[in-house]
């Protein structure tokens, strides 16, 4: 009986243990990356582009956790990620609405949206 208990509860946790190990980040790694968003791509679209660029384990449960947490429109425009984010963090900063693009004359601009309601 003790057996089978352990059984069921390994399977019933299992897949929660998978899934929080995939989410998170991928290496200690702090060092900074230039990502790019393309006008029209959403948190989805994006995430053969974070698994080619080292920022997430797994696109699946990437696609898993935006569709749990359904995060507010992304903005087109250069983001500087680490693999050293979780997705959450990850997902956080392509919320802020705030990207820096850096353009051939080294100057940075920086854009921002302002909300009105939140």
């Amino acid at each position: 009986m003790k057996k089978i208990l352990l059984i069921i509860v390994a399977l019933v946790l299992l897949p929660f243990i998978v899934y929080f190990h995939q989410i998170s980040a991928v290496s200690n790694n702090e060092e900074t990356v230039a990502f790019d968003v393309v006008k029209g791509q959403s948190f989805s679209s994006i995430s053969s582009n974070l698994k080619e660029a080292g920022l997430i384990r797994s696109e699946f449960f990437y696609k898993i956790y935006v569709r749990l947490n359904k995060p507010s429109q992304l903005q087109a425009g250069r983001y500087f990620l680490s693999s050293s984010y979780t997705v959450s963090e990850i997902i956080s900063e392509l919320e802020k609405r705030v990207c820096l693009t850096c353009y051939p004359n080294n100057w940075f601009i920086l854009w921002w949206t302002i909300v009105t309601g939140k």
